[in-house]
């Protein structure tokens, strides 16, 4: 036999024996006496006697279950003695299996099957794929109920066992049928866009059952962009001015605009965008990718990132819905026009057209686009090489194709400029980068507290002496010192709740404080004269500062606070957490946790985005099983193989310049780079103002990634010098 399809019944065998070992695991029955209870409330337990004795008001047990148990479907209690007449009044509450919390709720407990067994009885309840199993007694029992054993059916998906099932059938697959279809698609054109077509069916098919969730009270996010998309659509612009209408980018708002326009549901757009980005983006590297099973295993990846169907990213109306498709067509756009910047016709100027439109969109959607910059700057430079060297006659058209994506981007500045100058008398795009709002906040970060804790900005003990020291800035002490900041104290610690920020502030939410005490104080009734407020504040904060009448550092301005030496620790573990969420899908989730909302956010909800809202937990379907055991294969692969890939990527990138610039090598060290990049911007807010170690800031480079995990090793396989040459001497 020859060494491949030896390999694949191997593999096809383990798999098969991994299989019935999962398959022996889902049902499983406990006697009595090794019946453990994780909670006990109101109950006291003898594992001896196997007795349940109620001892308070409202008695309920949480099953402890086996390691082996996946999401429960069935979960059956065998009870001494015949049942109480009438119905039963023993009842399990369910906490769904794909919430990153266990969230009850009366309107999902389940009422049990009663059957006599002789001497006993059974109470048999289904459930729907929960993550625990909550009993709750009769509160009216008084005498004690012997328990004889207890019977889970749970399902086969939902465990590492199941898991590694997967992975060996799929890598059988892969060796006995690769070869064979990397032949195929070698002889045979047609097979590559069919089967490309077949994987974006695939992706919409996994994707079809996905449901929206909004926070009713997040004023700051998902109202925020859900209204300013609906005055959009009545032909406005953003909306009443306010005090943080200009917080944001306006590029999500007009995206949901459209799709209120378009009347289709924001979920399934979401998903034809980012299927459209990562074709392009493989389009791209077309040029340097010519074997077609690469490019089918790159955009399979990228299509089938978790991250474009996990709730945690994409269930809620928020930016992170389409950041991660902006980031690859900004990247299509650089590598297509780096790869034809010395070719004849309209395609080097479609690519650069589209890098320019992705970047405005790009910088214009979050505030810490930054982190995608360097990049994009170095794409860009690796393209003027070719371009410097396309001789006279093509050098001034190439130099233009590089540099045009940058007028876009000012272009667009510049009209977000005066739309906002024109419709608040404010000539800036937002607060957070232009304007005194960010000198104001600066000035108050640069004073130095008695106490430095790690997650406050500006501690009680520093606005008293800021008050002080400037009468603008005492006009707000009434509010944050009263009813607004005690709110904000409250939310920042509900949150989260941190030991060393008791009565403070935290960092992710004194903006918002700021914003409001201003706008209470008086201050917020046009954008002129919030402006001129905090120019006043930053003034004579600074004054201050600079005359010594205030312990403070050098002069600082925008959001990000004073290093100090007690942070490293926290960063690196925040550097580690944002690494996990980012290439380990550690925060991936099936469903954001259903809130309920108001009929009115309801109807603007259908009328910007078309998708209902539902209080109920989505339904178990075969798709979620199969996003499931995507997660679980993208988490393996990423603690396997990202580590070795960036090392295959860098050592790829080295050999290739010590032979002149290679473009390969550039790619390399830009994916490289702007994957780190926010990585450490989300560990820098993660260790000095709030959670963001999660999906919804870190989902825009994991494209970055994945494609390092086709393009490291692939092209540190190839010979140093090859890209080298064929970068150099690149066909007009």
């Amino acid at each position: 036999m020859r060494p491949a399809p030896a390999l694949a019944l191997v593999l096809l065998l383990l798999g098969l024996a991994a299989g019935a070992v999962r398959w022996s695991q889902t049902r499983l029955t406990l006697p009595g006496e090794q019946v453990q209870f994780s909670v006990l409330h109101a109950v006291n337990w003898d594992a001896h006697s196997r007795q349940l004795r109620r001892t308070g008001e409202d008695p309920y047990v949480l099953l402890a279950l086996p390691a082996a148990c996946g999401p429960i479907r069935q979960v059956t209690f065998e009870f001494a003695g015949p049942p109480a007449p009438g119905p039963t009044k023993f009842y399990v509450y369910p906490s769904s299996a794909y919430l990153q919390g266990i969230e009850f709720d009366d309107a999902h407990l389940v009422l049990g099957t009663v059957t006599a067994k002789g001497d006993s009885h059974a109470i048999r309840y289904v459930l729907n794929d929960s993550r625990v199993v909550r009993l709750d007694l009769p509160d009216d029992l008084a005498e004690p109920v012997e328990l004889r054993r207890v019977t889970v059916v749970s399902a086969f998906h939902g465990h590492a066992s199941a898991t590694l099932v997967w992975l060996l059938l799929g890598a059988a697959a892969v060796v006995g049928f690769g070869a064979r279809l990397a032949d195929a698609l070698a002889h045979r054109a047609w097979i590559e866009p069919v089967l490309a077509l077949g994987l974006i069916a695939l992706k919409l098919a996994l994707t079809s059952d996905l449901h929206l969730s909004v926070l009713p009270l997040a004023r700051h996010d998902d109202l925020l962009f859900l209204h300013q998309a609906q005055s959009l659509m009545q032909g406005g612009w953003l909306g009443t001015y306010d005090e943080i209408i200009l917080t944001k980018g306006p590029a999500y708002p007009l995206f949901l605009a459209l799709v209120g326009k378009s009347g289709m549901p924001l979920l399934l757009v979401e998903t034809l965008m980012q299927a459209l980005a990562a074709v392009l983006l493989v389009r791209a590297l077309r040029p340097l990718m010519p074997s077609p099973t690469a490019r089918l295993l790159l955009l399979g990846l990228l299509l089938l990132d978790p991250h474009t169907f996990s709730g945690a990213a994409v269930g809620r109306v928020l930016r992170s819905g389409i950041q991660p498709a902006l980031t690859m067509f900004v990247l299509a756009g650089c590598i297509g026009l780096a790869t034809r910047i010395r070719r004849a016709g309209r395609g080097p100027l479609a690519w650069s057209l589209l890098a320019g439109a992705a970047l405005a969109g790009f910088w214009h959607c979050r505030e810490e686009g930054i982190w995608l910059l360097p990049s994009v700057a170095l794409l860009l430079a690796a393209t003027v090489v070719p371009a410097w060297r396309a001789g006279p006659a093509l050098r001034s058209r190439g130099l233009a194709l590089v540099a045009l994506p940058i007028m876009i981007v000012f272009v667009s500045s510049e009209a977000i400029r005066a739309l906002n100058n024109h419709w608040y008398a404010a000539l800036i795009t937002v607060d957070v980068r232009d304007g005194s709002f960010p000198d104001a906040y600066g000035a108050l970060l640069r004073l130095k507290p008695d106490r430095f804790s790690p997650r406050v900005p500006v501690s009680h003990a520093v606005r008293l002496r800021a008050y002080a020291a400037s009468p603008a800035f005492a006009e707000l002490q009434p509010f944050l010192e009263g009813d607004i900041g005690g709110r904000w104290i409250a939310v920042s610690q509900g949150a989260e709740p941190d030991p060393d920020s008791v009565g403070e502030i935290q960092g992710g939410w004194f903006q918002w404080a700021l914003r409001e005490a201003a706008a209470a104080a008086g201050h917020g009734a046009t954008a002129g004269t919030a402006d001129a407020y905090w120019h006043r504040v930053a003034g004579e904060v600074n004054a201050a500062a600079d005359q010594g009448r205030i312990p403070a550092g050098s002069a600082r301005t925008g959001f990000l606070p004073p290093w100090h030496r007690s942070r490293w620790r926290p960063l690196v573990a925040a550097f580690r957490d944002s690494w996990g969420v980012m290439g380990a899908w550690s925060d991936f989730s099936v469903q954001f946790p259903p809130r309920p909302a108001p009929e009115t956010v309801r109807v603007l909800v259908d009328a910007v985005t078309h998708e209902s809202l539902t209080p109920d937990y989505a339904p178990t379907t075969g798709r979620t099983a199969a996003r499931l055991a995507l997660a679980d294969i993208y988490r393996w692969a990423g603690y396997i193989v990202s580590g070795p890939a960036l090392l295959a990527a860098l050592l790829a990138a080295g050999w290739m310049l010590r032979r002149g610039p290679a473009l390969s090598a550039l790619i390399l060290l830009a994916l490289a780079g702007g994957a780190v990049a926010l990585v450490l911007v989300a560990a820098l807010v993660e260790a000095t103002s709030f959670h963001a170690a999660a999906s919804m800031y870190l989902a825009p480079a994991t494209p970055l990634l994945l494609t390092l995990w086709v393009l490291g090793p692939l092209w540190l396989l190839q010979r140093p010098g090859e890209d080298a040459a064929r970068f150099a001497a690149q066909a007009p």
